[in-house]
């Protein structure tokens, strides 16, 4: 889902279908798709979930931004999964597309290495579902969010490094 994409039923109703058989695997509390910028696409709650299903989605997107940023202070540019861990609540999010973030958030009784797993097998099938095309067809990479920026970034490190290493004074 880069800029300005369109999201097809068919791409909806697909990633619908993952979700439900996820939600039917694991116990979760809340169980979400969203933006990395903060918007709910789809989402499956549990009864009693307390707060605002919105704000969920805008603080989540946040924190994943934020510990991504850090990351990015320490050279590491290929975050992709973030925890947390409460009292009561474990918070499980990994990045699906370049904009697009699957949220979980469970219960003690739920084992990590489970959600992990099915987290994965989710996340690639969702990958395949909403990197369609308008025509239903699979879009090239360089279509993709952040593709250019990953190369240009790749050629500039690759220069910087050869001229650290064969510098002239």
């Amino acid at each position: 889902m880069g800029r300005n994409q369109t999201v097809l039923k068919s791409q909806l109703e697909a990633a619908d279908r993952v979700l439900g058989q996820l939600s039917e695997e694991l116990v979760a509390q809340f169980l979400g798709l969203i933006t990395t910028s903060g918007q709910t696409i789809m989402y499956y709650s549990a009864a009693g979930l307390k707060g605002n299903v919105d704000s969920l989605a805008s603080l989540a997107s946040g924190s994943f931004a934020a510990t991504r940023q850090l990351t990015r202070m320490m050279n590491d540019y290929d975050f992709s999964v973030m925890f947390q861990e409460g009292s009561r609540i474990k918070v499980y999010i990994e990045q699906v597309t370049g904009d697009v973030l699957l949220v979980i958030c469970f219960g003690k009784a739920t084992e990590l290495g489970k959600v992990r797993l099915l987290a994965a097998k989710a996340a690639r099938s969702l990958n395949a579902v909403l990197r369609l095309g308008p025509d239903g067809q699979p879009r090239s990479l360089d279509q993709e969010p952040g593709y250019a920026e990953g190369i240009r970034r790749a050629i500039d490190e690759l220069f910087d490094a050869q001229g650290e290493r064969g510098g002239t004074d």
